[in-house]
């Protein structure tokens, strides 16, 4: 979504056009129909690297924190996938430039959003991954199938013990599709939801903060060190 990005704007001016941000929105469908537009243009990428917000699957977790995917599960059964080994390395060097606390684990894609901790605890322990996401397996899945190097990052906006209410998944849906003013006048028709909408958006700027200084500092490191091969 744009909001997981929108500190990397000027990513492509300060890339000199050798990087650009591709926003695929929410779910399995929206992010597989983004990439294949992607990687059918002249020149396609050379490399993928998928990055977001994610819900934390474990207590080891804070906001803001970053997860350094080895591989990529899906909540559907769908085969694991592994990320490029040399963007792996490169990822977790722009990382630790960074100072940002992170972890390297498994992640995890599923097909609706995962609000309670109950099932957090159950999606963690079943699939031993750290974070949890809607879209990151599906958008790597489809560069694998094309033979493009990727990795994924995620940045955790809402830990295991926070409980999301119902109505955030309305919400995201309603952001995505550009109804920012009907989001905001309903909210304030029911002020008892504020206090919530107004910590979730603190954890949201501080997630974003983590990824801006991550995807800055790989995509410099990326176009100077080139691109790897696809293994």
């Amino acid at each position: 979504m744009k909001d997981e990005v929108r500190r990397l704007g000027s990513l492509k001016r300060s890339s000199n056009g050798q990087a650009s941000v591709t926003v695929t929105g929410v779910g399995k469908e929206k992010a597989l129909a983004a990439i294949a537009s992607l990687l059918e243009e002249c020149p396609r990428p050379s490399i993928v690297l998928s990055i977001g917000f994610a819900g934390s699957l474990s207590d080891e977790l804070s906001i803001g924190d970053l997860v350094l995917a080895r591989r990529l599960l899906s909540t559907d059964g769908s085969p694991p996938l592994d990320v490029n080994r040399r963007l792996f390395q490169q990822a977790e060097d722009a990382i630790l430039e960074n100072a940002i606390p992170y972890v390297r684990r498994d992640t995890l894609t599923a097909g609706r959003l995962v609000r309670i901790r109950s099932e957090r605890e159950r999606l963690g322990q079943e699939f031993h991954a750290q974070a949890v996401s809607l879209e990151d397996y599906w958008v790597c899945s489809a560069a694998a199938q094309a033979g493009v190097p990727f990795v994924s990052v995620r940045a955790i906006s809402d830990t295991t013990a926070q409980e999301l209410p119902p109505y955030v998944e309305e919400i995201m849906l309603q952001r995505e599709a550009r109804q920012g003013m009907r989001v905001i006048l309903g909210s304030l028709a029911k002020p008892g939801r504020l206090p919530k909408l107004m910590s979730l958006a603190g954890a949201a700027k501080k997630a974003q903060k983590s990824l801006e200084k991550f995807a800055k500092t790989f995509v410099t490191q990326a176009i100077h060190r080139g691109v790897p091969n696809p293994a």
